[in-house]
């Protein structure tokens, strides 16, 4: 798993952080895909772990970018 399979424990809170710069649609690709996020995600959880994903978006707010 992306090179890090070894590191992840069963029970581990892993954070998945997925660059969102702005406020932009997936099609603009200003931020990381938000297939490429539920990808890695999964691939988490079958490893027996927890993602969290979480970001700090600087430029925008936070309803702004759900939004998007």
């Amino acid at each position: 798993m992306l090179g890090c399979s070894d590191k992840i424990i069963a029970g581990m809170r892993i954070l998945i952080k997925p660059n969102v710069l702005a406020a932009r649609k997936p099609e603009d690709a200003a931020t990381t895909h938000p297939s490429l996020v539920r990808a890695v995600c999964e691939i988490v959880k079958e490893a027996g772990a927890h993602p969290v994903v979480g970001d700090c978006a600087g430029i925008t707010s936070a309803g702004a970018t759900a939004e998007a």
